[in-house]
């Protein structure tokens, strides 16, 4: 986290959160409090929320789960290759998906995040598509209150 009191022009230098995100979306929200919504890289992946005071002091025991999964649970051959690529075949390995490593399949959140005027809040992230037979991703809008 980097903090800037000059309207970024300059920032202090960065400081470690104890948040497990992937890049975090932050608004502020109507009552003054601050909301970050991010992705989720770890078992059972998704996107989630946390909300802080004054948007300098984060704690982990205050995160919630907004959606759970978009790492799907198998994939198929003759996929077009990516960090998954057998440099013999030019295209992904078939197979399951290993949830500790799903490959390039952990490439989900980079959520949108807006405040609605009736105070309820929706979350954009990119996720993945189950276990469809050939997997797409996809955006998934989710709306809900803090």
């Amino acid at each position: 986290m980097v903090v800037s009191d000059d309207d970024g022009f300059s920032w202090t230098p960065p400081k470690w959160t104890n948040i497990w995100a992937f890049r975090p979306s932050l608004i502020a929200l109507q009552d003054g409090r601050y909301l970050m919504v991010y992705g989720y890289r770890r078992t059972p992946y998704g996107t989630r929320g946390i909300i802080s005071e004054d948007g300098l002091t984060w704690d982990v025991k205050n995160e919630f789960i907004i959606r759970e999964g978009g790492v799907p649970g198998k994939t198929v051959t003759d996929t077009p290759g990516s960090s998954r690529m057998s440099p013999a075949s030019g295209k992904v390995e078939g197979g399951g998906v290993d949830w500790n490593h799903p490959g390039v399949y952990q490439h989900i959140g980079y959520p949108s995040v807006a405040q609605m005027p009736d105070g309820t809040v929706s979350s954009a992230p990119i996720t993945n598509g189950g276990d469809d037979p050939k997997p797409l991703q996809y955006v998934l809008c989710t709306r809900f209150r803090v």
